[in-house]
């Protein structure tokens, strides 16, 4: 849950403005930073590992990600649940750069940099930035969905409906 391997790739550990270029957070901060954003509409990255680590594991919160953004801005579909829907078509999508996962991870980081900028007037840009960077941090260090809790949680939406 907390792992090092995982916050190298996400900052190095280091502020918003120290993050080594070729991590999560530096290749947002030089795409959002290129489309207009500015370091103010960033979080400070320690603030989202402690909320993290302060809210993860709550039973009536399984396949969320902890996030600390108001509750109308928060995703209506599980964060985890959407990786596991889509996980077919984005292996597609990357396979042309075969087992290279820094150019896997750079690519899937670009694609996140170009959908935030193309959306940056929809909501904050503060909320938009904060969003991406707790999901990205609290996907990181969930386990993945399997076929088997896939099923059990559609069960329990239709167990409700009824």
């Amino acid at each position: 849950m907390f792992s090092t391997n995982v916050n190298r790739l996400i900052c190095d550990d280091k502020s918003f403005d120290d993050a080594p270029p070729e991590s999560i957070v530096g290749t947002l901060r030089e795409k959002l930073l290129a489309c207009g954003f500015t370091g103010a509409d960033f979080p400070i990255l320690n603030d989202v590992f402690k909320h993290f680590a302060a809210n993860i594991g709550k039973n009536e919160d399984w396949g969320k990600v902890p996030l600390s953004i108001p509750k109308q801005h928060q995703p209506f579909l599980l964060p985890i649940r959407v990786a596991y829907e889509t996980r077919a078509a984005v292996d597609q999508s990357l396979k042309p750069l075969g087992g290279n996962h820094s150019q896997r991870l750079r690519a899937a980081t670009l694609a996140l940099a170009k959908a935030i900028c193309e959306t940056r007037d929809v909501l904050s840009r503060t909320i938009a930035t904060t969003l991406a960077i707790e999901t990205v941090n609290g996907m990181s260090k969930t386990a993945p969905m399997t076929d088997a809790a896939i099923a059990a949680i559609k069960e329990k939406e239709r167990s409700k409906a009824t």
